[in-house]
């Protein structure tokens, strides 16, 4: 019920949070409700089918079953080590039975072991049809009224037919199922396989039976001749003949009965290639009923049976949801695209809520978590997905026992699984990485974003989808991997190894992000007065000398954050289209539109980075500039820390605006402090005002950085107005104690100006000259 809930409460995130501003936005939000809502359907009937818990085995009829037996050992290439034991447990059932072995490989070391153990053994010329052809060719050479039919990899117990035959005193009962349960093997794949069908027998299929729509699962089973000759013998036009079987009997009239008791042990499957082989064949047969004619076609079935066996069909495709599902964290880390706004920690709420459900529900009902059995759910969804490939394109495939031999058949199958399940691992690896380095640079630790060219991300939740992916890959890849052994640990030592681990997680945080990142103050000061400046003298049409100057390019920096962590939309490029000069000693950078909504601008720094006031005095940063009117353009003149080139982190490197500048309001600058503290994203600001306007003239903008006393003045025009100081803002929120670089641009659109006009463009920030002088004492007012 709780899973349910956790559910739809995720359903309703998705309709009410969906974003659907684009096509392509549109098109997967559609996909994930649509996913969801199955989800959330298949769920529902499962907790209906499951709520009642009273004893689904009918009464029996009156008197004991009189009839005969015949007890069928289906075999195509197993092992004689594995066969045997299951052949002497037909065999010494209690109730008198015939038992045959039905040998599909033709093998004479089988036919003599045969001989040997005193059973039948019968074989044909031909596997045409598989399991089903090889039981329909026994079913027209016996004559028992009742034919119990066992894998060759099932071992019955003594009681199997005198706890099943009896209820075959009720003349219209088709069949009657047993649980089809492995023995416990100490590998993952055996406990995932176990742990994947418990819930099937031990709660649904007995709600199955409650309906009238108990299935055959193939094995461990008891049918009627009668029943079985009125359909023609088992369904011969499918892999999964059992389920199709069941239902042409429940089609007729025919009644089913199910039995919770374990009375057969099978071997589980040996490998992952099995499992997942065995998986793709159980997918198709349930896709080729919820997709054909025979469930929703005329029929003597009821509504609820109807239900019933629609629900083999969206169990796998939920299977196919939870693969698409696992792919959105990774479409999330290689394209920024989401289907739903929503803060990422409600999503990671939502999720973990629901697998702590399963998980308790599981503990409850089956004494165990799931774990393994949700790591085999989770591997087998590529097998589900080609499944509902074979099953919509009806591709031939020749049927493979689970524990049968190798064969191309099996291999090929195996083959083609693999290349599925290995491009999956290999995109939320990829995913991994991208996510995995734009989370790193999010913290300062840039190498690895910029190796790979990629941003930062937009915050630390990133990590969240990064583990998902790095743990789906983990499990998709798991199959590959020969062995995996089990660590045994006592209670102690798990406990033990839990808190170790989660004392390396906080030392490893505490390594990777550390805090009070306010860089060292240790910078070599000037002793003496120095000037710097830029007059931007050069031919038209050239650009900046590239030994003063460097040029940014794209949308954000190589390990930064995306649209330069501010929402920009213009692409910075350098082309002198875009930045040049006048050949009049002017600099102009001018944003430019395409026509279709795209911007182009120019970015520029300084390649010095040792702009630092002297000790007792002063750094004055200035430029004389000519801003644009453009709605929705962007002009800056600022300066960053030193410490943002080697690691991007803002604000711990402290940034000084000398122009703030919105071209939607041409009588206004604002000149800001960034750091921690500062109230981010806005720091501390105060704005200029001009009522005849700043635009299409030059004036001049000013900063004044003092050292002790530490305070920093802004000027346009020789006028102040705006002051910080150390003791406004703290002595941790003071990061200006290290050189800084300058920087010149001019954005189109972001969070701040807001979105462009484009009949405003082409638009041109025009630069006089740049400064950065350094004055020992206080400098002369500016003007």
């Amino acid at each position: 019920m709780l899973t349910l809930i956790c559910g739809v409460v995720f359903e309703a995130v998705l309709l009410r949070f969906g974003r659907t501003d684009t096509g392509v936005r549109s098109l997967l939000w559609l996909s994930v409700v649509t996913g969801q809502s199955l989800v959330v359907w298949h769920t529902g009937v499962t907790w209906l089918t499951t709520i009642r818990r009273r004893n689904p085995v009918p009464a029996r009829g009156a008197g004991r079953w009189q009839g005969s037996v015949d007890a069928f050992v289906t075999v195509c290439g197993e092992p004689l080590d594995v066969v045997r034991p299951v052949i002497q447990a037909v065999r010494d059932m209690e109730i008198p039975h015939d038992t045959w072995v039905l040998d599909d490989g033709a093998s004479p070391e089988l036919r003599e072991l045969c001989r040997a153990e005193n059973v039948g053994y019968l074989t044909r010329p031909t596997r045409v049809n598989g399991k089903a052809g090889n039981v329909n060719y026994a079913l027209a050479r016996t004559t028992g009224d009742l034919v119990a039919i066992f894998d060759a990899d099932h071992r019955p117990d003594t009681t199997f037919l005198r706890k099943t035959v009896d209820h075959f005193t009720d003349d219209r009962l088709a069949f009657v199922q047993t649980p089809q349960s492995y023995v416990t093997r100490d590998t993952l794949v055996s406990r995932g396989a176990k742990q994947a069908q418990l819930p099937f027998y031990r709660a649904v299929m007995p709600g199955k039976a409650r309906q009238g729509a108990a299935i055959c699962v193939g094995t461990n089973v008891a049918f009627r001749r009668v029943a079985l000759e009125q359909i023609g013998g088992l369904y011969e036009g499918s892999q999964s003949e059992d389920v199709h079987t069941s239902l042409r009997l429940h089609s007729l009239g025919w009644r089913s009965a199910y039995v919770p008791e374990v009375l057969a042990h099978g071997l589980p499957p040996e490998n992952w290639q099995v499992y997942l082989r065995q998986q793709r064949r159980w997918a198709r047969g349930a896709f080729e009923i919820l997709f054909g004619g025979a469930l929703w076609g005329r029929g003597r079935l009821g509504g609820a049976q109807r239900l019933q066996y629609s629900m083999l069909g969206t169990h796998y495709l939920s299977s196919l949801i939870f693969l698409l599902a696992s792919c959105l964290p990774c479409l999330y880390l290689l394209s920024g695209v989401t289907p739903v706004s929503v803060h990422p920690l409600v999503l990671f709420s939502l999720a973990l809520c629901s697998l702590v459900v399963i998980g308790l529900a599981n503990r409850w009902e089956n004494n165990s978590f799931g774990v393994a059995g949700a790591i085999a759910f989770m591997v087998a969804s590529p097998a589900c997905a080609l499944g509902l490939i074979d099953a919509l394109t009806r591709r031939h495939i020749d049927w493979a026992p689970t524990h049968g031999r190798s064969s191309p058949v099996r291999r090929t199958t195996s083959t083609s699984i693999s290349t599925y399940r290995i491009a999956t691992a290999g995109v939320c690896l990829v995913a991994a990485v991208v996510g995995l380095a734009g989370g790193l640079a999010r913290q300062g630790h840039i190498d690895l974003a910029v190796l790979l060219g990629l941003p930062a991300a937009h915050n630390t939740w990133v990590f969240v989808p990064t583990a998902w992916c790095l743990i789906a890959a983990l499990v998709f890849l798991l199959p590959s991997i020969r062995r995996l052994p089990r660590v045994r640990m006592s209670t102690p030592v798990r406990r033990t190894t839990v808190v170790a681990t989660c004392a390396a997680v906080l030392v490893a945080a505490t390594i990777i992000h550390p805090y009070g990142s306010a860089p060292s103050s240790s910078a070599t000061r000037p002793t003496a007065p120095e000037w710097w400046r830029e007059d931007f003298s050069g031919p038209a049409g050239t650009q900046p000398s590239e030994r003063d100057w460097s040029f940014q390019t794209g949308h954000h920096y190589p390990g930064g954050p995306p649209n330069w962590g501010t929402g920009e939309s213009q692409e910075y490029v350098r082309s002198s289209r875009n930045v040049r000069l006048d050949g009049h000693g002017h600099l102009e950078i001018v944003a430019t539109t395409d026509g279709n909504h795209g911007y182009q601008s120019a970015r520029i720094e300084t390649r010095r980075s040792d702009f630092i006031p002297p000790l007792g005095g002063t750094l004055r940063i200035e430029a004389r500039a000519k801003l644009p009117a453009a709605r929705g353009s962007w002009a800056t003149f600022w300066a960053l820390g030193s410490s943002f080139r080697r690691d991007l982190r803002w604000p711990e490197s402290g940034e000084l605006d000398a122009i703030e500048y919105r071209g939607a309001r041409p009588d206004e600058v604002t000149g800001v402090a960034h750091c921690p503290g500062c109230g981010e994203p806005v720091g501390k600001r105060a704005q200029y005002r001009d009522q005849r306007g700043l635009a299409d003239e030059f004036h001049t903008y000013t900063m004044d950085w003092r050292s002790q006393p530490d305070r920093i003045d802004w000027y346009v025009d020789g006028k102040l107005y705006h002051s910080v100081t150390r003791k406004m803002l703290g002595e941790k929120s003071w990061v200006f104690d290290q050189p800084v670089f300058l920087l010149l641009n001019l954005a189109v659109g972001g969070d701040w100006p807001g979105p462009p006009q484009e009949t405003d463009y082409p638009a041109t920030m025009v630069v006089d000259y740049v400064a950065a002088r350094t004055c020992l004492g206080q400098c002369s007012s500016p003007g």
